[in-house]
């Protein structure tokens, strides 16, 4: 599943309206509905502002689709800057994947028509 993916995964689960999800991380609902239909990958900013609101998401989940969406609450009181330091390599590596997929797609379709 992508990032995107559970980016809506997780809005849903917390039975939130993009318009509530986009004004508790401070982004526009049309940003959120725009990852949300894959229009544009979830960024790096989006995915920082998404953890440091919500403390008790588990930063592997998000970024790698590891573990439980919900973490425990002794890892939910980690500061936010180890988060950053253990998974901003693997969140590039993570995001580089899905674009080099996306624009492999694009190709493939441009082939197509």
């Amino acid at each position: 599943m992508s990032i995107n993916k559970r980016v809506t995964e997780l809005r849903k689960s917390r039975g939130w309206s993009q318009q509530d999800f986009a004004a508790k991380i401070g982004v526009t609902r049309q940003t959120i509905s725009n990852i949300e239909n894959d229009k544009h990958s979830a960024s790096s900013e989006i995915i920082m502002r998404i953890l440091q609101k919500l403390k008790d998401l588990n930063p592997r989940w998000l970024i790698l689709g590891e573990g439980d969406m919900v973490v425990s609450k002794n890892m939910a009181q980690e500061p936010l800057p180890e988060y950053e330091s253990k998974y901003k390599d693997k969140l590039i590596n993570s995001l580089e994947r899905e674009n080099k997929l996306l624009q492999q797609e694009i190709e493939r379709l441009k082939k197509k028509s």
